[in-house]
């Protein structure tokens, strides 16, 4: 049992698999060419409510000034620039509805009716999660998420078994956290 973003690509665009948690990039290909049929019949869908309720991983586009630059002003200008309503627009459009406004008036925004597979997400915002969440989101967090922790323990614990994959992803996590703090 093994996980990765092209094995997972390739897997559902042959109709190995029929379901998926990485929709953007499988979308783009099967609806630019490789399969526009099978585009046609994905559907979308948020992740259903748990116990303690419903969840989204959410990435942040973080911008930062450091007080070393050469003319944080301009810098700073720059961020208020791409910050704007109609550059932030331009930024939505382009995800085409796979990033989502980072207020609820975004939910109502024209983009959303263009394609009605993707409406799903239009209020993303309101469930999404930062990554390492309910805990500090920082690199850490950021770490366990680039070397597939919790997908590889998951994998582990088929074969190793329960035990052994959640000893192996709790050093795996420690590390991460200690070396990124």
């Amino acid at each position: 049992m093994a996980w990765n973003d092209a094995s997972n690509n390739q897997a559902f665009l042959s109709e190995q698999i029929a379901c998926t948690l990485n929709a953007a990039s499988i979308y783009f290909q099967a609806r630019g060419g490789k399969n526009p049929e099978l585009a046609r019949q994905i559907v979308h869908t948020v992740a259903p409510a748990g116990a303690a309720g419903r969840y989204h991983l959410i990435l942040p586009s973080n911008h930062h000034v450091p007080a070393y630059s050469k003319n944080v002003k301009l810098a700073k200008e720059y961020l208020v620039y791409l910050g704007h309503k109609s550059q932030y627009e331009r930024v939505i459009r382009a995800g085409k509805g796979f990033l989502q406004g980072v207020s609820p008036e975004w939910e109502t925004h024209p983009m959303w009716k263009e394609n009605p597979q993707m409406t799903p997400f239009k209020d993303l915002n309101r469930y999404g999660r930062s990554m390492g969440y309910k805990g500090p989101y920082g690199r850490g967090a950021s770490q366990v998420q680039a070397k597939y922790i919790v997908a590889d323990m998951l994998a582990r614990g088929v074969k190793d078994g329960a035990d052994s994959a959640v000893a192996w992803a709790e050093q795996e996590m420690k590390l991460a956290y200690k070396n990124h703090t």
